[in-house]
Order: structure tokens, then C-alpha cells, then sequence
């Protein structure tokens, strides 16, 4: 305990055996232990807003329903701030929840796969909070895989099995049942465990403020819409077409993403990604011809048949050149991806953490300078330039590849 101080200063006195065996890794935690406040009238939300003034660090999860939602349906917002008590909000219940988004914002949020979270807060909250960590993030920094899923990381951190029998229950009904509340809370609980522990190991390796910049940007990016031709031209499909056929699949995907945003429903379920490069390639010239395709019903053609010939013809007008990712520049893109595990060896950051495969296609086809943002471009343009200059080379050995000047013997 001495030893460690900043893994303990945010509990309440009283809390500090809890957090020691915490720290040894017991598991010994108990769901009796929890306090569950459960939030379906606006009186009851002082205490909660009481509780977060006074607070740094906020943990925050949801539950909702995604099924062919573009937004999922918000049903339940579980808050911890300090370890053993949890707040769960009815999001059904038809609370202002306005002034909750503007206290938030103002704390350090920590969610765990955020993404899914922050669109839905920011939706129904306003929550875009300036300071923020995610535990899959962290975790990458630390080295381990990325992403975790929460009950594994918990264990490798925290040293708790926690069992996630309620995962894919009706959350929109109520009353929600005593597993489920368990539930609910259990994960938002344990949540500033794993974070506190996190936090230590990367003080430990000096990563803590990268993890953080990190995390921003993650949940920044989540905040932001799709943008189709930033993504179709890393599609092996897309170098076979040409420019009328690229515009005609960047057309119909813009109208496509747009829509799923003004009626809430998933893109696919409007219309199939398939579909789409399929309409693309073959550019008919007539709602008749779009249903030649076998899977293309009728129905859907005459919700939609008049708006994807519009997107065609304004593709045949359109010259509008797109730089596509090439078979060679595909091979280049392999290449990056086995430096990048080269390089989270060297950085103990996990390699998929450190760029993704979309990313390193990205790096192939417009090279590092215009395509690497953010923490990304601040620690690896330096030694990516390097070695794509030849100045370092990939060596294979027992633990993997590894990154060493070419003058090495």
C-alpha cells in the first residue's frame, strides 16, 4: 500500500481493505457488497449528481439494444464513482438527463470499448467529455491483447471471474430482473478496478499520458460519421472498376449511409453491402435491370429503385478520379503490417492496438506522411520513415520479429 499511494487515493475511508486485496489480486469480491441505486424519477438523480461533483474519476457502461439500429436503442446507463456503490438510469423512464451530460463532461470518463457508448451518450446526454481512458486501450499500451473482452481483462488485472450470464437479455423490459441489475452493476464496479490498475502499470512504463491521448481520440472518432470513400478504395473489388464504377459505388454507399442516419437503421439492413458492388459493376440502366440481381427484392426496389438510379447517373457524369488500393500496393500493405508487429514488439504496445489493417493499407497507398494522425503520427512516423528509407530491417527470432539497423551484424 505504501509502495503504490495513487492506486488507493480515490477511495472513501473504509474502502481500503477492499482496495489492498484488489491490489494482491484476491477474489473475494462479492455482488452482496454492491450498493445498487436504481434512477427512474428525477428526484432521485440529486444524490447521483451530489455524488459526481466531488468525484475525478467516472466509470460509465450502458446496455442497449443494436438490432438493425445505425444508433443503438439506449435502456440502461450504469455509473460508478467510487468502488461498492453503482447508479443504474432507466434511459426508458423519460428523465431530463441533460444536466447529467454537463457534470460529465467535466469529470475523466472510463469506459471499456467505448464506442458504442460515447454515440450514445453523446446522443442522449450531450457527453463528449475533454478527458477519457479506455480499458481496451490501456490494456493495448500495456502490451496485452487488443481488444479484451471485459471479464478477461478483469481477471488478468484484477485477478475476479465474474460471470456474463445476462448478456443478450431483454433489457427493454421492466421491471429488469435482480440478474440483471447484478449484472448491470457488477461490470460499472469493477470497471474503476481494472482502470486503477491499469493506470499503475502504465505510470510504471511511462504510457499513462498516451494512453489517455489515445482514448480521445478513440472516442472522437466514434462521434464522427462514416465517410464511404475513405474506406471502398482499400476494397480488392475496387481496383477491377472503373471511374463510373467507383463513383457509382462511392454514390450509392454516401446515399446509403445517409439515409441509414435519418431513419436509424442499420446501413445493411437498407441495403446490403453485397448488393451494392454488385448494382456498381453492373451499372443498369433501369429499375428493371436492377432485379436481375436474384437477391434483390421488388419491394426493396420500389422503396429504393429510383434513388439508386439517380446515384448512377450521376456517376456516368461524374470524373471524379479515386486513388484505389492495388494489388502490389496490397502486397506493400502485407509488408507494413508484419513491421507493425515488428514495431509492438519493440514498443510493448499490442501490434493491432498500434495500426490496423485498414490503416496500414491506408500508409500503402498514400504513404505515412498524409495518412498517420494523432499519437499515431507523433511515435511511429519517425521510425516507419526509417524504415521504409532502409535504414532498418525486420529480424525473425524466437520471440518474433524485431526491428535492427541494417549496419547490424
Amino acid at each position: 500500500f505504501k509502495s503504490h499511494p495513487n492506486l488507493f487515493d480515490f477511495e472513501l475511508e473504509g474502502q481500503r481493505n477492499c482496495e489492498i486485496t484488489l491490489y494482491v489480486k484476491s477474489k473475494c469480491q462479492s455482488k452482496s457488497m454492491l450498493n445498487i441505486q436504481f434512477i427512474d424519477q428525477s428526484y432521485q438523480l440529486e444524490l447521483l449528481y451530489s455524488r459526481i461533483r466531488s468525484a475525478t474519476f467516472v466509470a460509465i457502461d450502458t446496455e442497449f439494444h443494436s438490432e438493425n439500429k445505425y444508433i443503438p436503442d439506449l435502456m440502461l446507463v450504469q455509473i460508478s464513482i467510487q468502488r461498492g456503490e453503482v447508479f443504474l438510469i432507466d434511459a426508458l423512464a423519460g428523465l431530463n438527463l441533460d444536466p447529467l451530460g454537463r457534470l460529465l463532461n467535466q469529470k475523466i470518463i472510463i469506459t471499456h470499448g467505448g464506442r458504442e457508448d460515447y454515440r450514445l451518450l453523446y446522443r442522449e446526454l450531450g457527453l463528449r467529455a475533454a478527458r477519457a481512458f479506455d480499458t481496451q486501450i490501456m490494456a493495448g499500451f500495456i502490451g496485452w491483447h487488443f481488444p479484451m473482452r471485459f471479464d478477461t481483462l478483469l481477471e488478468k488485472s484484477v485477478g475476479i471471474q465474474l460471470s456474463k450470464g445476462s448478456t443478450m437479455s431483454n433489457w427493454r423490459q421492466r421491471p429488469l430482473s435482480t440478474e440483471q441489475l447484478n449484472y448491470a452493476a457488477e461490470d460499472a464496479n469493477q470497471l474503476l478496478s481494472i482502470f486503477y490498475q491499469l493506470r499503475l502499470m502504465l505510470q510504471e512504463q511511462d504510457k499513462f499520458q498516451l494512453a489517455e491521448r489515445a482514448s480521445i481520440e478513440y472516442m472522437e472518432s466514434a462521434l464522427m460519421p462514416k465517410i464511404p470513400e475513405e474506406i471502398w478504395p482499400y476494397w480488392s473489388i475496387a481496383e477491377s472498376m472503373d471511374t463510373a464504377q467507383r463513383n457509382t459505388l462511392n454514390n450509392l454507399l454516401r446515399w446509403r449511409e445517409s439515409l441509414a442516419m435519418d431513419l436509424n437503421r442499420s446501413s445493411n439492413a437498407i441495403l446490403p453491402q453485397g448488393i451494392i458492388i454488385d448494382i456498381a459493376r453492373r451499372m443498369p440502366t433501369s429499375t428493371e435491370g436492377i432485379l436481375e440481381n436474384r437477391k434483390i427484392s421488388r419491394s426493396r426496389i420500389s422503396k429504393y429503385g429510383n434513388y439508386i438510379m439517380q446515384c448512377i447517373k450521376l456517376a456516368q457524369k461524374d470524373r471524379t478520379e479515386y486513388q484505389v488500393l492495388t494489388s502490389e500496393g496490397r502486397r506493400t500493405s502485407k509488408i507494413i503490417q508484419f513491421w507493425t508487429i515488428a514495431a509492438a514488439n519493440q514498443l510493448q504496445i499490442d501490434p493491432s492496438l498500434l495500426l490496423s489493417e485498414r490503416q496500414c493499407h491506408q500508409i500503402a497507398l498514400h504513404g505515412p506522411e498524409d495518412s498517420l494522425v494523432g499519437w499515431r503520427r507523433d511515435l511511429l512516423l519517425p521510425i516507419i520513415n526509417i524504415f521504409l528509407s532502409g535504414q532498418t530491417a525486420i529480424q525473425i527470432s524466437p520471440n518474433g520479429p524485431n526491428l535492427i539497423d541494417c549496419d547490424s551484424p
